[in-house]
């Protein structure tokens, strides 16, 4: 938060290659484990833009989970239960910043040239068609949800166990 609004003077800044501790939902880069393929593009202080190289391994994501758990319990903070509507949502998030870094390379030609920027953004344009599905996927799933508690006998069920309807992303 202290450091955000020294960046970025006189020319935009690129910040990549986040620690691993710092990976999130980031892939680690594999040429070296240390380093997660994260970045945050800063103009005058002020973060424009951030995002991720998309973790696709559904083992390394639930031993993250597991990791950051271990962790909580360590320092006496209550664990998360792992969900897909959690994961959604950090897709969700993604979509929004990639469709930000997207406009922003496009409205400026001189960034969408740079070696820096090369790469996330290619990165962002592939990811965009997954994060579209996994955004559809979830909402018809909470579609068929919200269908199923509003019919008898679940209806009952569910208001005695403070079950309501779901939100859409």
């Amino acid at each position: 938060a202290r450091l955000g609004p020294a960046l970025g003077h006189g020319q935009w800044l690129a910040l990549t290659h986040y620690p691993a501790s710092q990976a999130a939902l980031a892939r680690l880069d594999p040429d070296d484990a240390s380093v997660a393929l994260r970045f945050e593009i800063y103009a005058d202080g002020i973060e424009l833009a951030n995002g991720f190289e998309e973790l696709a391994s559904s083992q390394e994501q639930a031993s993250r989970f597991a990791a950051d758990n271990e962790e909580r319990a360590r320092r006496g903070l209550p664990v998360r239960a792992e969900s897909a509507h959690a994961v959604v949502r950090a897709e969700s998030a993604m979509a929004s910043a990639s469709a930000r870094v997207l406009a922003l390379l496009d409205l400026h030609p001189d960034l969408r040239e740079s070696p820096v920027a090369a790469g996330p953004a290619a990165t962002l344009r592939e990811a965009e068609p997954r994060l579209v599905f996994a955004r559809q996927v979830f909402n018809e799933a909470v579609q068929a949800y919200n269908e199923a508690v509003r019919q008898w006998p679940t209806r009952a069920l569910a208001r005695v166990y403070g079950f309501g309807t779901a939100g859409r992303l």
